[in-house]
């Protein structure tokens, strides 16, 4: 059921949800449709005539979806510091799915890179706070902003900008394309939704963080050239 409805996004959660029911054979079910893209919570879709649920604790339970049954798995897998995945049938939870963030190798190093030009990293996360802070802590972020919505994250960032300081954003899906409007600098991830890249000043075409590093050094050397030009 979820990967049915997975099958027609690019948001990362999806894509993993998506690859590993076809690793397991499970993608033969019926189509998923209507769909709708719910911000910051998940997806809603019609199977069989039944609306099917996939998103986080808050979208299932403001739907009227008793999560009783599964409460106690979902507390055991947000322990370990997963992303975790509910989904439903026809009002009913039938279970949640746990999608571990990996790790990219060249994140540490990115972020270390970032800091000795002066910049402060911050994640900035619609995950439960407790997945976000064992991100941040791998590579090396210490202020995190989890638990937003699309709009919080917005509004993070125009705090900032309001404390006179100026903000360069990094996302990859329609939940960052609030933020990546409102930053001084917008930075989308190529392989992202059309949303964020539409939004975005800056486009990168692949997943490694330190693009990032290598545009801001590629940047920095173009205005030193023209000056000095």
């Amino acid at each position: 059921m979820a990967a049915a409805v997975a099958a027609h996004f690019t948001h990362p959660l999806s894509l993993a949800i998506a690859a590993a029911a076809k690793a397991r054979d499970l993608l033969s079910g019926e189509p998923a449709e209507p769909i709708e893209s719910i911000s910051g919570f998940g997806l809603r879709a019609i199977i069989n005539d039944e609306a099917v649920l996939t998103g986080n604790a808050k979208l299932l339970e403001q739907e009227g979806v008793d999560l009783t049954p599964i409460r106690a798995a979902g507390d055991r897998l947000v322990s370990t510091g997963r992303s975790l995945t509910y989904v439903a049938l026809g009002g009913r939870a039938l279970g949640v799915l746990d999608i571990s963030d990996a790790i990219r190798p060249t994140s540490g190093r990115a972020i270390g890179e970032l800091r000795e030009m002066g910049i402060t990293p911050v994640l900035l996360s619609g995950d439960l706070s407790q997945i976000a802070e064992r991100v941040a802590a791998e590579v090396g972020i210490e202020k995190v902003f989890a638990e937003g919505r699309p709009e919080q994250k917005a509004s993070y960032v125009k705090q900032q900008q309001e404390a006179a300081q100026f903000t360069a954003v990094v996302g990859d899906s329609v939940n960052d394309a609030p933020a990546l409007a409102q930053a001084d600098i917008d930075v989308a991830i190529g392989a992202g939704t059309d949303v964020a890249v539409q939004a975005a000043q800056v486009v990168l075409m692949r997943f490694d963080p330190g693009d990032i590093v290598r545009a801001i050094r590629l940047s920095k050397a173009t205005v030193r050239k023209m000056s000095l030009n």
